[in-house]
């Protein structure tokens, strides 16, 4: 078949059945695959609202304020309360009359009298950690889910697998894995061991 200058060939039926295939079975796998990142975010992002949601309001020059978002930035901003400037983790409280002040951390612990900035710190650590580790992540669940399944002896023992469990369980936290732990993870992901035979 000609078009324009380029000639293609014809692609027999079979060859076309089977590249059909081919692509519906890869996009199964993309589908099963890519969730579980999406799982853990979901349930990170809903510990963050309910953080929020737990947080009493507090009275602020007779008037009552409501924390209502955190978040990192990298542009130059000011703190609200104290004029403190540069502020790279502004956490925004709200009163009932729509009026909204942007905080910085020693003014969001002292105002509210807990440790905020630290939680708010943990939570953008293990959520950096979480997105850093897409791939080992999903790369891992579906490894450990095809072990699962799979109906043929697997060439590694039992405890192996059992620490990659526990890999993905910590990645899945948002935690940072040991160099070694990071080294067993990769050789599975880099395909230098096979789990099932």
């Amino acid at each position: 078949m000609e078009y324009g200058e380029y000639k293609f060939e014809e692609i027999e039926t079979s060859e076309k059945d089977f590249l059909l295939k081919l692509g519906r079975e890869y996009s199964i796998y993309l589908e099963k695959v890519v969730h579980k990142t999406d799982e853990v975010l979901f349930e990170l992002s809903r510990e963050y609202g309910d953080y929020l949601k737990q947080i009493m309001p507090v009275e602020y020059n007779h008037v009552k304020y409501q924390l209502i978002n955190m978040f990192h930035t990298s542009h130059c901003m000011k703190c609200g309360l104290c004029g403190n400037c540069p502020i790279s983790d502004v956490f925004i409280i709200e009163s009932a009359y729509g009026k909204k002040i942007k905080l910085g951390n020693n003014c969001v612990n002292s105002l509210f009298n807990l440790e905020i900035s630290k939680w708010f710190k943990s939570y953008r650590q293990k959520r950096e950690n979480i997105i850093k580790n897409i791939k080992k992540i999903e790369g891992l669940s579906a490894l450990i889910s095809e072990c699962k399944n799979c109906k043929l002896s697997c060439n590694i023992p039992f405890g192996e697998v059992e620490k990659l469990k526990e890999l993905l369980e910590l990645m899945c936290k948002g935690l940072n894995l040991s160099w070694q732990q990071e080294s067993l993870a990769e050789n599975y992901l880099d395909g230098k061991k096979r789990l099932c035979a």
